[in-house]
């Protein structure tokens, strides 16, 4: 871990060379195929010829399956004291009273917000968080934050593989697909102890198909800004500490787990007060249960878009 000169740190907490490697969410099948040969995507007669033959669908599900294994890239990193413990405490000031029920007793969100002042608040939060992105690497002594912003800086290939691919067709141009913004769309999650706590975190299951805690890969969005290849999670408060506003027990529980193909940890990261979470979109992983008090959190994406590589210039032709 560098102490960084704004007293921002990175912590990395998967190594790509590690014996348990993080599980892959692998590319689509018709997708893979399509690259293998060369196109964007398959003609509905194509994957109909592919689909009458249910030994081919199989090797090319396990073809996709070890492409992903062998050339996804495992960013998972921790910066810690990303937000002060005030900017914190202004968010859950902000956010906790937009947040919605859900199915579950144990989880409120704010997801797809509608009114003008809410979206209004989430863009400025959206914005804060990208301009706190972009200090890394400012300062010359700034090495380690310099590293990890031009790893930011360009999505690797076999993430955006269709934006190559693309491209490709239409001349194949000297493209990149470049960091552009942090996204809007904003989620606010507020998890709350279980009433009958789970005895292990193999017990820990969401209460409905898309609870966030369930284990999952993270899926991508498109927004005006660009496509999302990373999440990015902020934590509110800190385990062994109650949320402010709120009093209550202090927070146990609730790490944030990257799971292994057979569905055991391999890495965590605990919610740590100000820490911003950035991992790829694909790294399988889930929440462990909340034994004790609240945790509350906020999720953003990075979002990248297509340019010319040297000009920079958005290539909005690709994103159609």
């Amino acid at each position: 871990m560098t102490r960084l000169s704004n007293q921002m740190r990175i912590r990395h907490l998967v190594s790509p060379d590690s014996s348990r490697k993080v599980n892959v969410g692998e590319w689509d099948w018709e997708q893979y195929h399509a690259h293998q040969c060369g196109a964007s995507t398959l003609t509905p007669t194509e994957v109909m010829q592919i689909l009458k033959r249910p030994d081919r669908v199989e090797a090319l599900q396990e073809e996709a399956r070890v492409d992903g294994q062998t050339n996804a890239r495992r960013m998972c990193v921790v910066i810690e004291n990303f937000f002060s413990e005030a900017e914190c405490d202004k968010l859950v000031l902000q956010v906790k009273p937009l947040l919605n029920s859900t199915k579950s007793q144990t989880l409120r969100n704010l997801v797809s917000p509608s009114d003008e002042d809410t979206i209004k608040l989430l863009s400025t939060i959206a914005e804060a968080l990208d301009q706190r992105l972009r200090q890394l690497g400012t300062s010359v002594e700034d090495e380690e934050g310099q590293a990890l912003m031009r790893e930011l800086r360009v999505a690797p290939e076999w993430s955006c593989r269709d934006y190559h691919m693309r491209n490709a067709e239409r001349g194949g141009e000297d493209m990149e697909v470049r960091f552009s913004a942090m996204s809007d769309n904003v989620r606010g999650m507020l998890y709350s102890a279980q009433s009958s706590p789970a005895t292990g975190d193999e017990q820990n299951e969401g209460d409905f198909a898309t609870d966030p805690r369930n284990a999952h890969h993270d899926g991508r969005n498109r927004r005006p800004a660009g496509d999302s290849f990373l999440t990015a999670l902020l934590y509110l408060n800190s385990e062994g500490k109650s949320l402010e506003g709120e009093g209550g027990e202090p927070l146990e529980g609730g790490h944030t787990l990257f799971l292994d193909d057979d569905g055991k940890p391999v890495a965590h990261a605990a919610p740590t007060k100000g820490s911003l979470l950035i991992f790829d979109h694909h790294l399988y992983h889930r929440g462990s249960a909340v034994r004790r008090g609240s945790k509350f959190c906020l999720r953003s994406d990075l979002l990248y878009m297509p340019c010319d590589a040297q000009t920079g210039e958005p290539r909005r032709d690709l994103m159609e």
